[in-house]
């Protein structure tokens, strides 16, 4: 019996086997690692390996956060940094104008001493004040002041400064003032120059310059002569427009001469300049005015300054403080504010001889006693002997011919030579003053320099 042919094809099968077998033999280890303790360590094997595979990992990223930290931390101190550096400049700048206007205050107040100090011989000193401003344009020098009605500054007000008048107000407010300034173009005063006592008209140029005009032809003016203007011509109106009025008629030059179309007919000769003439009145009276005037001029430096023998009053008191005007140090002499009250009643005493009273000594003595040292004591001091001083000086400048010869009653000399006494009378003490002060100061400095030592 034959069987049919059969044939078999043998397909490969998929080696699932040794896929399984290593899936086993991995899963045997594990879980024998898993079992077995690590050597030195705790917790087992398998452990150990998964700590070491993901140390890397953690230690990257420990890294990074670290890192990101640091950068916040660097940003956050250095936007920190920026704000306190802002916050020490603005502070600094603060700083430096609080500075700036301390000083200006310290600067304000000594001006104000002088000004205080010179007060009685200024014209209708009202307060002291800051200039705000200063305009320069066009020839006009005007300045802006931080004062005005409410303390009584009105139109045609002067204003000074320590070194002297500077101009005059035009326009108030209530608590600000526009004053034209002695520079300005169309600004006149009256002027003096200080070594011969001569009387003149100074005019603004608009460029910051002045001019002397209408000085005597003799006069004796060079050089280097201080010229001060006069309180008592201080720029009024009527000045103004008589200059403008003279300089319309003959020119800006008063020394070259100016003619009209007509003066050929009536003049042989047109010279170019100008032959000035002075008015001197009539015979006899300008003696005795130029020497009243001339003894007037000698006291008011004495008090004010410019004096012939050194410091004037003014000038030895300034700085001086109740302090140091009320110390002994020397135990047998006067104190300063002792011979300003000594100087003070005395002066009264030449002022009323000189109106013809019979008196013999001060009411409160040759030494008047001092009070009590204070701040306002010593600034009342000051101003009732710079007024006595101030009302003698003018009381000497309205002094006639008659008078100078006049007897002091129950006294057997003249008026005259009681004025010079009082003259010589302020010299003497105003020396003694002058040594007080400076033996005042030579301790506070040797003072210092010993504390300087020592650092």
């Amino acid at each position: 019996m034959r069987f049919p042919s059969v044939r078999a094809e043998i397909t490969p099968r998929p080696r699932r086997g040794g896929a399984l077998l290593a899936s086993v033999l991995v899963l045997c280890v594990l879980a024998l690692s898993a079992q077995a303790p690590a050597r030195g360590q705790r917790g087992s094997v398998l452990q150990s390996w998964i700590l070491t595979a993901v140390s890397p990992v953690v230690r990257f990223f420990a890294g990074a956060s670290r890192a990101v930290s640091g950068a916040g931390d660097s940003a956050a101190q250095t936007w920190t940094a920026r704000a306190e550096n802002e916050r020490l400049r603005l502070q600094l700048e603060k700083r430096d104008e609080e500075l700036l206007r301390l000083r200006a205050e310290v600067r304000q107040l000594r001006g104000e001493q002088t000004m205080k100090a010179s007060a009685p011989f200024l014209p209708v000193v009202v307060g002291t004040a800051p200039v705000l401003l200063i305009e320069r344009r066009a020839g006009v020098q005007s300045a802006l002041v931080g004062i005005g009605s409410a303390a009584g500054i009105g139109g045609g007000s002067p204003l000074a400064v320590p070194e002297g008048l500077v101009g005059r107000v035009v326009t108030s407010g209530k608590n600000m003032s526009r004053a034209q300034l002695i520079l300005d173009a169309s600004a006149a005063a009256g002027a003096r120059i200080a070594r011969t006592g001569e009387l003149g008209i100074v005019r603004g140029d608009g460029r910051g310059g002045l001019t002397l005009n209408h000085i005597p032809t003799t006069s004796r003016v060079r050089r280097g002569d201080l010229v001060e203007s006069a309180p008592e011509c201080t720029v009024p109106e009527e000045v103004n427009e008589a200059v403008r009025t003279l300089i319309r008629w003959a020119g800006d030059d008063p020394e070259r001469a100016r003619y009209y179309p007509d003066d050929e007919r009536f003049l042989t000769a047109l010279d170019p300049s100008v032959e000035h003439f002075e008015v001197v009145g009539e015979s006899g009276t300008r003696g005795a005015a130029a020497e009243a005037g001339a003894l007037a001029r000698e006291l008011e430096t004495l008090g004010r300054g410019d004096a012939w023998h050194g410091p004037a009053l003014a000038e030895l008191l300034v700085g001086v403080s109740a302090a140091t005007a009320s110390a002994r140090p020397i135990a047998s002499a006067h104190t300063i504010w002792e011979l300003v009250l000594h100087v003070t009643a005395w002066t009264d005493v030449f002022r009323r001889r000189l109106d013809g009273e019979s008196v013999e000594e001060p009411e409160a003595g040759d030494f008047p006693a001092s009070p009590q040292p204070t701040r306002k004591a010593w600034a009342q001091a000051m101003q009732a002997l710079f007024e006595g001083h101030r009302a003698l000086t003018a009381r000497v400048a309205r002094l006639t011919e008659a008078e100078l010869g006049r007897r002091i009653p129950n006294r057997d000399f003249d008026v005259r030579f009681q004025v010079r006494a009082a003259i010589r009378h302020v010299v003497y003490h105003s020396g003694q003053i002058g040594l007080l002060r400076k033996i005042a100061v030579k301790p506070r400095q040797a003072k210092e320099v010993r504390k300087r030592g020592t650092r």
